[in-house]
């Protein structure tokens, strides 16, 4: 589903212009702004993860100095 709603082509999409002409805004329907926004979200929680796993590598290998349990509690 998500291809087919994020396919530039088959978006169906209104253009706002401001009363010069120049476009100033792209309206598109709500079931797609909900797909873009879950991917963002993925996108976002993906790299989070990834992060957090490097973080925990570099503290495994020295790298970073290990974190207390108090200490991870207070980053959250």
């Amino acid at each position: 589903m998500v291809d087919s709603l994020l396919s530039i082509d088959a978006l169906e999409v209104n253009y706002l212009t401001d009363g010069q002409g120049k476009t100033t805004d792209v309206v598109i329907p709500i079931n797609v702004w909900l797909e873009i926004k879950k991917l963002i979200e993925r996108s976002t929680l993906k790299e989070e993860l990834i992060q957090a796993f490097q973080e925990m590598q570099d503290m495994r290998n020295g790298v970073s100095p290990r974190l207390s349990l108090t200490d991870v509690i207070n980053e959250l």
